[in-house]
């Protein structure tokens, strides 16, 4: 049996009613979906968008000051979109990189002076023709930030050779 402040619905079904703050009669049902709406819109307003990694974007190093085939022969190497720029006219796509090698011989001193090489054989397709590319770098550091250029440039395209498995 319903009380004073409940009615029975169309379906049977026992509705408690409550006044607002204006006065105005307000169901239960209609509580919960204003309630839900306005929830909605809370989050919905109060939670900043996060798109990309913010302040963590832009820290790797788009242009590098190498050799280019052999040491001695001075060459910029430069990140540009989706190209990758070899003294400012010769490029090649993303899509036409096929995979890259590494190898260093790097030493270090105990006053963190080192010496030595790091090389990256860049392996590319051009007009259905497979070809490599040589950059060296003598700055142990610099070679570092390359390599983690290149492999940011490259993606998951560039992935080392071996087993292939996804994991869902």
């Amino acid at each position: 049996m319903p009380q004073p402040d409940e009615f029975t619905t169309a379906s049977g079904g026992v509705e408690s009613v409550a006044y607002n703050r204006v006065g105005y009669l307000i169901s239960s049902t209609m509580r919960k979906v204003l309630t839900g709406l306005f929830a909605a819109v809370v989050a919905i307003t109060s939670t900043p968008a996060f798109a990309g990694l913010g302040d963590a974007e832009g820290g790797t190093k788009r242009e590098f000051d190498a050799y280019c085939g052999e040491i001695g022969k001075k060459c910029k190497v430069v990140f540009a979109e989706d190209r990758l720029v070899v003294n400012s006219k010769d490029s090649i796509t993303k899509n036409q990189l096929r995979r890259f090698s590494t190898s260093s011989d790097f030493w270090c001193n105990a006053y963190g002076t080192c010496r030595g090489s790091g090389t990256f054989l860049v392996i590319y397709e051009e007009n259905g023709v497979e070809s490599s590319g040589t950059i060296i770098f003598v700055n142990r550091k610099t070679y570092e930030q390359f390599g983690f250029a290149l492999s940011a440039f490259c993606g998951a395209s560039c992935r080392p050779i071996g087993p292939s498995m996804k994991i869902e």
